[in-house]
């Protein structure tokens, strides 16, 4: 098979691991993501090593592939055997000791003694007096303190509570939400926030308020669902500026006008 037949291949194992992946199949999504990248680097192995930008965009690819497939170590081995090759243009040499980096993160990230965490935020810092790897600490505390604001309003909205107009977050909360921050891959200024959560993450019975004509509830608990995730909507419908989007995710007109602040 020639290097154009191979890539092809890979390419339609790339596309039925994202589809497994957004049905939740985790399994045959990282199988499919496996098989990609051993095709992808029979492509290479088929290629002619003086199509060098071809040879790098494939070098690429087959260790991103590994590592969505959460082959980690293979996926490093990779990259530093094509690193160590001399035949990558630079362009992919910088995005493979990117991905590296990264990979290296993320395996530091799962050795930490921790449980029940959700994935970590990227947050990266660019102009004024940012420079690679450093940044003024009160710029970066400032960016940390709001985004974790943002993340306990997302929890206590996701938990059905009413808007809190002043003073901390309830107790339960900040016990149930342990924020980390963590070093994160070289670029401007980078760093990561990741969300512990407590023990309890089942829906316990909606708040209740009492009427002539019975009980009737007044929010819905949705505690079981990601913080990150629900934030991170937040955050880009916000972006976007789509209302409609803002409106689904957070029903609370009070909640929405606070977390829409956070965002400025």
């Amino acid at each position: 098979m020639s290097w154009r037949e191979h890539h092809q291949r890979s390419e339609q194992y790339a596309i039925l691991a994202e589809s497994r992946s957004l049905l939740g199949d985790l399994e045959r999504s990282r199988l499919f993501f496996r098989q990609a990248a051993e095709a992808e680097q029979q492509a290479l192995a088929d290629l002619d090593p003086h199509k060098t930008r071809t040879f790098g965009i494939s070098a690429v690819s087959a260790v991103s592939l590994l590592y969505r497939a959460q082959e980690l170590e293979d996926a490093c081995q990779l990259a530093h055997r094509y690193l160590g090759g001399g035949l990558l243009p630079e362009f992919a040499a910088l995005q493979l000791q990117t991905l590296l980096q990264e990979m290296w993160a993320q395996n530091s990230t799962s050795l930490l003694p921790l449980e029940r965490t959700e994935d970590p935020i990227l947050i990266g810092m660019r102009g004024g007096r940012v420079i690679e790897g450093g940044a003024p600490i009160t710029w970066v505390l400032e960016r940390a303190a709001t985004m974790r604001k943002l993340l306990l309003r997302s929890a206590e909205e996701l938990r059905g509570l009413p808007h809190r107009f002043a003073g901390p977050p309830l107790r339960e909360i900040r016990e149930d939400m342990q924020t980390w921050m963590l070093q994160a891959p070289a670029g401007s200024y980078q760093f990561s926030l990741l969300v512990q959560r407590g023990e309890d993450r089942g829906a316990s019975p909606a708040p209740l308020m009492v009427l002539d004509d019975g009980e009737v509830p007044v929010a819905v608990d949705r505690r079981a669902e990601s913080i990150t995730e629900h934030a991170l909507a937040i955050i880009e419908a916000g972006n976007r500026f789509d209302l409609d989007r803002l409106h689904d995710l957070i029903s609370d007109s009070q909640y929405r006008v606070t977390l829409l602040k956070l965002m400025r």
